[in-house]
């Protein structure tokens, strides 16, 4: 790795970490604040009519006024609707808590009770966006108008129900008949509070709003599955194959032979003339040079990464009951720096397949006079002029190159990373 390539690895790593670090703070930054963060479109829906008197009136507004603070968090609107006889919008969808808190502020106590009036309109306001739609519905009395007022109350609810919107019902004072908000309510069951302790109410309210939006109509089974995960992966793969280095060279020739021998042997004058031997024996020839076929060389390397994968399986039991209490909540945070250098090489060695060398030819015969004389042409004097000698023996062949086959070379490497693999399995 060269320098400027370590330096770029050593950036995206400190960015990664980095990053990662900065996601995995943020779930826990939120979940700090006393409100959810679980991205609500919430109707206030609250109670003016003439059972409530400007004291317990300014109860209602101080304790929804501190909701309002608590909850308005980032991606979550608010809208109000008050009633008595009958419902007005007193304030449309905004972010602001500021401007939510100061329509609370205006509101003013006076008529009868009419809760079908007030559902209708709420629901009226949904779909605001994507986010789930809550109803949160005050009430300190039970519905008067119009005619058939309870049951005009529950149609209307379970109409905005069944569009999807989640109902929490509370019921202020000691005048309230509680089955009735039951009746309207998503979960069946209802806060019970009174003017004094209605702000800590909706404190307690704002730290399980979420849970109480996600279990829904019937408390059942909900899960949360959040993964962040982060990768840097560098692979560096090289196969190589090669089939050796082979030498299949050819023999070396057979030498010539010498010529053949003449013997002279006497006491007197000899004289050996224009005796010929045999010319020398002709060398062996050299034969051809081996054969070598090498085998197949192959090299093959393979990296295979599997990197932050998840896999979240749900299996709700479709049990009958109450399963409000069941939740699971799954968090993986995933940070991983894989590096692979795979190499793989292949050779079928090094091969030599010499030929033999040939056989050397025979030497030819000696010339070889023995006599006691001087080198004088008589009186004892031996001579041998112009003789030649025999042929020498032939030289023997030389043998064929050897044969070289070489087996097939073959490597594999392979790497396999798997790496911050989490399955998740709920039932």
């Amino acid at each position: 790795m060269t320098t400027l390539t370590k330096i770029r690895f050593e950036v995206l790593v400190l960015t990664l970490v980095l990053a990662l670090i900065l996601t995995l703070v943020t779930p826990f930054s939120a979940s700090a604040q006393e409100g959810p963060a679980c991205d609500l479109d919430i109707a206030l829906v609250i109670d003016r009519s003439g059972s409530v008197d400007s004291g317990e009136l300014a109860s209602v507004k101080t304790a929804f006024q501190g909701f309002v603070t608590n909850n308005l968090v980032p991606n979550t609107e608010m809208t109000m609707v008050s009633f008595a006889e009958t419902a007005s919008l007193d304030q449309g969808w905004t972010a602001s808590a500021a401007t939510m808190n100061t329509a609370i502020g205006t509101l003013t106590s006076g008529g009868s009770t009419n809760w079908e009036d007030a559902i209708n309109m709420a629901q009226g306001q949904f779909p605001h966006r994507t986010d789930p739609d809550v109803m949160i519905f005050a009430s300190d009395g039970n519905p008067n108008v119009p005619a058939n007022a309870l049951n005009a109350a529950i149609t209307a609810a379970n109409n905005a129900k069944a569009a999807g919107t989640v109902i929490v019902a509370i019921g202020i004072g000691g005048d309230i008949n509680g089955a009735n908000l039951d009746a309207i309510s998503s979960d069946g069951t209802h806060i019970d509070s009174d003017f004094a302790e209605l702000e800590q109410d909706l404190d307690d309210l704002a730290l399980t709003l979420c849970e109480r939006v996600e279990n829904g109509d019937d408390g059942g089974l909900k899960v949360n599955v959040t993964n962040l995960n982060g990768a840097a992966v560098f692979n560096e793969t090289n196969a190589g194959a090669n089939t050796g280095g082979n030498l299949a060279g050819g023999s070396n020739a057979g030498d010539g032979g010498n010529g053949g021998d003449i013997e002279n042997e006497g006491d007197g004058n000899q004289r050996v003339r224009g005796s010929g031997t045999g010319n020398g024996g002709r060398g062996g020839d050299s034969s051809d040079g081996g054969y070598v076929q090498t085998g197949d060389a192959d090299a093959e390397a393979n990296t295979v990464n599997v990197v932050n994968s998840n896999v979240t399986e749900v299996d709700s039991c479709g049990c009958e009951g109450d399963r409000g209490e069941t939740r699971v909540r799954v968090f993986n945070g995933n940070l991983a720096l894989v590096g692979n250098s795979t190499n793989a090489g292949a050779n079928s060695g090094l091969n030599a397949a010499a030929g033999s060398n040939s056989g050397e030819g025979g030497n030819g015969g000696d010339i070889e006079n023995e006599g006691d004389g001087d080198e004088e042409e008589e009186g004892g004097n031996q001579r041998v002029r112009n003789s030649t000698t025999g042929n020498g023996g032939a030289g023997g062949g030389s043998g064929i190159g050897g044969t070289v086959l070489t087996g097939g070379a073959s490597a594999r490497s392979n790497t396999l990373n798997l790496v911050n693999t989490n399955l998740t399995r709920v039932r």
